[in-house]
């Protein structure tokens, strides 16, 4: 042990404040309620609180974006921005400063608002006061829920922004999740799998039959979705898959795939729509061939429904039987 030993001197005693500024290449901002958390959660793995209500964000939430193997950057959800936020109402100053640390600014617009170019200013004006230096990052300004809105009041809103700001305006809809869509098909596979053993064992051969390619269809549909969301570096769901009990009656087994077959059909058109919108030719292609299979299966259900409705459940297990 030491046998020397030297008197301390006297050492400095200070108070520090630190301040934690997140650090991301993107920054989501815009008002509360106009659709940041959705899109962050639909771009990345995210799963950042998503409601219909403001202030559902009350810390930033960080998300991964992957353009390929080896390209990648993160984007940040910023809690929601409201008039008064530079002198700290909302929540403020403790927002605000996480946008200094973010390389791009994406401005988010609610297409619904009664006035999107005011909230785009009223956004601009906080970043300002809190700091001048904000306002020289680059901006992209996008308009979110364009699924609400028509195409003539889109382009009006473009137009205003579009003159205002010098900028090229942007639109999208969060609403196309390809993990929903997958959702109902592997609900569907998995319907006309169980109903192929059910009417197997109950004498509908022909008709089992039918139900079992019927399977393999859906589940085709299943890797296509799957691929592209893969694609998009994204995780496909199937959190909303509704419990399934399986029915023997014939009349209710065909009506209940009808239901299964137009839920699903609904999800595809309203999705083409949507991808038709904002421009995305690619994926209108994607859905129309899938939503034309669906429509074939449709079709062939509701034929089988009329013949049951003609001749009478006995009649059909008679000619279905062979």
């Amino acid at each position: 042990s030491p046998t020397i030993a030297f008197d301390g001197e006297k050492g400095i005693t200070a108070k520090l404040i630190l301040k934690l500024k997140l650090l991301s290449d993107v920054g989501i901002i815009g008002l509360p309620n106009v659709g940041k958390s959705t899109l962050l959660s639909v771009c990345s793995s995210s799963k950042t609180k998503v409601a219909d209500y403001a202030f559902t964000t009350l810390y930033p939430e960080l998300g991964v974006i992957f353009l390929s193997d080896y390209e990648d950057f993160v984007m940040a959800d910023l809690p929601g921005l409201i008039e008064g936020a530079s002198n700290g109402l909302g929540c403020g100053i403790r927002f605000l400063k996480h946008v200094e640390r973010c390389s791009v600014l994406l401005h988010v617009l609610d297409g619904t608002s009664k006035d999107p170019l005011l909230d785009y200013y009223t956004i601009r004006k906080e970043l300002s006061l809190y700091s001048s230096q904000i306002l020289d990052k680059p901006e992209i300004i996008a308009i979110s829920k364009i699924d609400e809105i028509d195409d003539f009041l889109l382009d009006e809103i473009k137009r205003k922004l579009s003159s205002s700001t010098s900028r090229k305006i942007y639109a999208f809809s969060s609403i196309i999740d390809d993990s929903i869509l997958v959702t109902l098909e592997v609900d569907a596979t998995r319907k006309y799998l169980m109903y192929y053993c059910i009417l197997m064992n109950e004498g509908y051969a022909k008709t089992a039959k039918v139900f079992l390619n019927e399977a393999n269809d859906e589940f085709g549909h299943i890797q296509k979705l799957q691929n592209r969301i893969l694609f998009i570096e994204r995780s496909p769901g199937y959190d909303s898959i509704d419990a399934f009990v399986g029915k023997k009656d014939i009349e209710m087994i065909i009506a209940d795939m009808i239901f299964s077959e137009e839920t699903a059909m609904q999800a595809y058109e309203e999705a083409i729509v949507i991808a038709e919108k904002i421009g995305d030719h690619g994926s209108v292609a994607f859905f129309e061939q899938i939503l034309s299979d669906e429509e074939s299966h449709l079709q062939w259900l509701r034929s089988q429904r009329d013949i049951i409705d003609s001749i009478g459940a006995a009649a059909y297990l008679q000619i279905s039987g062979c």
